[in-house]
């Protein structure tokens, strides 16, 4: 039998050769201080629903630092991906561990149609990954003119700039197309 003792290490409750036997196969447990909205340690101030409900949320980021939406889209799983789109408790604006939203993975793979139903959905358009990227950037950088003008036309920030201070319009890696994309649309949207 396996118990905690002092919440600092596992102890085994057994005969004396079981305990080493199990203490060989079993590294010490260190338990580590709580994070805030980790749903990896268990919080008990919301009670034991709340926590089986974070344990269990489609919004949960796995070991792999994505959520399922996130993996879905990675591994090109359309039908995984309908049924989370479809869900009313998705939240499609939560960043991976690199910062990057099921948004910025949808226009780098150029999934136009994925792109339409995350903003149905209230993607935000202006999430930077952590490094300064937001979609409309990614879109610069990977030529995806029918998805930059969506972007646009959808609130995406012309502005905001990544960790070297360039945007979509000024980056090294963006694509002339695109570019031109962007400035056309700006040009329109002086002109109204």
């Amino acid at each position: 039998m396996v118990s905690l003792n002092s919440l600092n290490h596992v102890s085994f409750k057994s005969n004396s050769s079981q305990n080493n036997q199990l203490q060989a196969r079993v590294p010490q447990l260190k338990l580590r201080e709580p994070i805030e909205n980790d749903v990896y340690t268990p919080s008990f101030k919301g009670g034991f629903v709340d926590n089986i409900k974070k344990m269990f949320s489609v919004n949960r980021i796995n070991k792999e630092g994505n959520t399922a939406l996130i993996s879905a889209i990675l591994e090109n799983d359309n039908n995984k991906i309908e049924k989370l789109i479809k869900r009313d408790d998705i939240d499609v604006n939560i960043q991976n561990s690199t910062g990057d939203t099921a948004l910025m993975y949808s226009v780098v793979i150029d999934r136009k149609e994925l792109v339409n139903k995350l903003l149905e959905k209230g993607a935000d358009t202006n999430l930077k990954n952590k490094h300064g990227e937001t979609a409309l950037i990614l879109a610069s950088i990977f030529d995806r003119k029918e998805i930059a003008k969506t972007l646009l036309e959808n609130k995406a920030d012309v502005n905001i700039e990544d960790e070297n201070g360039k945007t979509a319009i000024t980056h090294q890696d963006a694509k002339d197309e695109t570019r031109q994309v962007i400035l056309n649309f700006l040009k329109n949207k002086e002109e109204k």
